[in-house]
């Protein structure tokens, strides 16, 4: 690989650019003391709270710490370093996501240097949104693994009788962060997507039942462990109460700017609406590689999401 390649000169550009721009403000964010705190409280007391420690409450305050696992790593980094060891291994981690796992993906698919950097460079500014010391950076990495092996699988156009590696990333990303039901979303567009296949690809007007079950199956049965999976956590099924309770309630769900669906009058906006206008139309102009179903819907859905300012 060459020293100043196109794509090292852009990824050194990208690196700078965060440490300039992102880093003064990186662990501003009020909740970094709260989720170090409870990692304190979690590896103290070796268990993980169901009864609020911290707020005052005439009466036991019922509690679900839905990112205990994050919050004992960020602890963990920082007893081990303080802060300059919070802000180099998020800030890596946030850097090996985009530049290595993200770009190396879109490269495997596309074939082509150019259009992975330019994509790269798309999501790398849009996810700065979000550069804050906080565990939701750990998801971003996980999502990204998710989704180029559900793209994978669906070019390959076969799965085993049960994906593990699909099925582990929810059993640990249960614990990390409640953005696995964002995952969970796609894992079901995924089999929605291999059904529709099935239907095209058959090759008769009758229905095969078999056909079917050996096509389809697979794929409905990973998603059933996926869910399973994600019950592996202190809460059980409870924790989906927390986050549908969450999401229901207006004021959680409008109290950071960086959760609201974009303002396509500031900058932040504009860049998003050329993102939604130039990734489909230069993945036309340039690829020589066909976008699969799964990777059109998923573009809908994520814009969709998007869009709907759910986070």
């Amino acid at each position: 690989m060459k020293l100043l390649s196109f794509a090292n000169f852009t990824a050194l550009f990208l690196v700078v650019s965060l440490l300039m721009g992102q880093f003064n403000h990186f662990a501003d964010d009020p909740g970094v003391g709260w989720h170090l705190e409870n990692g304190r409280y979690i590896v103290e007391n070796k268990s993980v709270p169901s009864i609020d420690p911290f707020l005052y409450s005439p009466k036991p305050r019922r509690w679900i710490a839905n990112q205990w696992a994050s919050d004992v790593i960020l602890y963990r980094i920082y007893k081990a370093g303080s802060w300059p060891a919070l802000y180099g291994v998020f800030g890596a981690l946030y850097v090996f996501t985009y530049l290595l796992v993200l770009f190396g993906s879109v490269k495997k698919i596309s074939g082509s240097v150019v259009p992975s950097v330019i994509g790269t460079v798309m999501a790398f500014k849009m996810g700065e949104i979000h550069f804050i010391l906080r565990p939701v950076m750990i998801s971003f990495l996980l999502f990204t693994l998710l989704f180029f092996r559900l793209a994978e699988l669906y070019r390959r156009g076969d799965l085993p009788k049960v994906d593990w590696y699909v099925v582990a990333l929810f059993a640990l990303w249960v614990n990390l962060h409640p953005s696995f039901a964002y995952g969970l979303c796609f894992v079901a567009l995924y089999c929605f997507c291999v059904f529709w296949r099935h239907f095209e690809n058959r090759n008769s007007d009758t229905l095969n039942w078999k056909e079917l079950k050996d096509s389809v199956g697979t794929s409905f049965i990973t998603l059933a462990l996926c869910v399973a999976a994600t019950l592996l956590n202190p809460y059980g099924v409870s924790l989906y109460e927390s986050i549908f309770g969450l999401m229901g309630n207006s004021y959680f769900m409008n109290l950071n700017e960086e959760w609201l669906s974009p303002d396509f009058k500031a900058p932040e906006g504009v860049f998003f609406s050329y993102v939604l206008i130039s990734v489909p139309l230069f993945a036309y102009l340039s690829g020589k590689l066909k976008a699969t179903l799964f990777e059109v819907f998923s573009f809908i859905a994520a814009a969709f999401f998007a869009l709907r300012s759910i986070r």
